[in-house]
């Protein structure tokens, strides 16, 4: 062999870079790159094989080697996929990493605050709040009587579904034989609100007494305009 000859095989030689390549990328396909790498093994492996077996460059040994690398790690990688496809959810192709998660679910479960019990009927009706309604006085006057009965058809009519607005009622009252009803001459409801038409005086004037409804915490509270005896004012007013 001439000396030139000898140079460009040598120059050859280290021309055929892809087996080196292909070797290191097998070795990477067991270890970083398990896909990508072993990918880049196989191709490169086979450019450095058949470059080799057309110009005499070397390398074949190292090509040989990355293709092995690269096809074994290339189908490891291929079959560990395939397992952990087609496993249950919730396993792990590792005992440690199937615990973890059993785990996590027992310690959310313990975590979970328990449901609120439904409450009974009294404890809903002590969680109810008080309508905030002044009491009764213990002493009704006789006047307050029958307006006391219209707010309470009114509520009534409302506790049934009647919209307030809709709630109407004339109530002519009988005379002098109920002591309780001598003082008003007409208790009429006209959309929830009471009008009271009172007795007329010795000049046969009357001013009509208004009594508007207004719904507050559940229940009905009573706002009066017009002349009212203070006791019965305080009795209804409420």
């Amino acid at each position: 062999m001439t000396p030139k000859t000898s140079l460009s095989a040598a120059s050859g030689k280290h021309q055929n870079i892809l087996a080196p390549a292909s070797l290191v990328c097998g070795l990477l396909a067991w270890t970083l790159l398990p896909i990508v790498a072993a990918l880049a093994a196989i191709l490169t492996g086979h450019i450095a094989y058949a470059k080799n077996k057309r110009l005499k460059v070397g390398g074949k040994g190292m090509a040989l080697t990355g293709l092995v690398l690269g096809y074994s790690g290339l189908g490891t990688a291929m079959m560990l996929i395939g397992i952990w496809a087609g496993m249950p959810e919730g396993k792990s192709l590792w005992p440690q990493e199937a615990a973890a998660p059993a785990e996590q679910a027992a310690s959310a479960v313990q975590a979970k605050p328990a449901a609120p019990q439904p409450r009974s009927s009294e404890n809903q009706a002590a969680a109810v709040p008080a309508k905030n309604i002044k009491p009764l006085p213990p002493v009704i006057p006789p006047a307050a009587v029958p307006i006391l009965s219209a707010q309470q058809r009114v509520e009534e009519a409302l506790n049934t579904g009647t919209p307030l607005d809709e709630i109407n009622e004339t109530h002519e009252e009988a005379g002098e034989d109920d002591p309780s009803l001598r003082y008003w001459q007409r208790i009429e409801i006209k959309q929830g609100n009471i009008v009271i038409t009172p007795k007329p005086n010795i000049y046969g004037l009357s001013a009509q007494i208004m009594l508007f409804s207004t719904r507050e915490n559940g229940g009905l509270s009573w706002t009066c305009v017009g002349e009212l005896d203070k006791t019965v004012e305080e009795t209804v007013c409420r």
